[in-house]
């Protein structure tokens, strides 16, 4: 969609807000594989989120390679997609950090169909907590996920690495945060 000419893209955007379908962002790959053979200037596949998301239309973020022929690099970490996509869709303010996360959460439960979505009692206990805190820190370090649960059963843990910095013989714990 990213280089369809305006008019074409505006009326795309206006019957997909229409029909209710959600769409789904993949910038790892799609910045890697569309408009490899371009000459300059190079496309870089990103949809239009802004346009999309002003018209109503839901916009998840993805990353659908994982070691595969395509796109080497993938990891399956939709933390690594949305840092991605900051960069590129030029949404790198603090003020975007919501519309990120948004992306990242509520609107992928979307996506998949999930309709009891967030911390409610009666939901499936399934989630993950960030060793940051809040999701700017999040997306600005790709913190590690302390604890991940799958049905209220934890499938993953992780203890953080400590980083120290020494400087004229005094140590001095570095966490990154804001």
């Amino acid at each position: 969609m990213h280089s369809y000419s305006n008019a074409y893209a505006n009326k795309l955007i206006n019957l997909l807000a229409e029909s209710g379908v959600t769409v789904v962002t993949n910038p790892p790959d799609n910045a890697v594989l569309q408009g490899r053979y371009d000459d300059y200037p190079r496309r870089r596949g990103h949809t239009r989120i802004d346009q999309l998301r002003d018209a109503g239309v839901t916009v998840g973020i993805g990353h659908d390679s994982v070691m595969d022929p395509w796109y080497h690099y993938g990891v399956g970490d939709q933390l690594d997609a949305a840092f991605v996509l900051l960069h590129y869709a030029q949404m790198s303010g603090r003020d975007d950090v919501p519309a990120l996360w948004e992306m990242l959460t509520e609107a992928n439960a979307e996506v998949f169909g999930v309709s009891e979505y967030g911390l409610t009692e009666g939901n499936e206990g399934s989630l993950v907590v960030f060793d940051s805190h809040d999701p700017f820190n999040v997306l600005r370090t790709r913190a590690p996920r302390r604890l991940v649960l799958k049905d209220g059963r934890p499938i993953a843990e992780t203890n953080p690495a400590e980083t120290t910095l020494y400087r004229e013989n005094s140590g001095k714990r570095i966490d990154f945060h804001r």
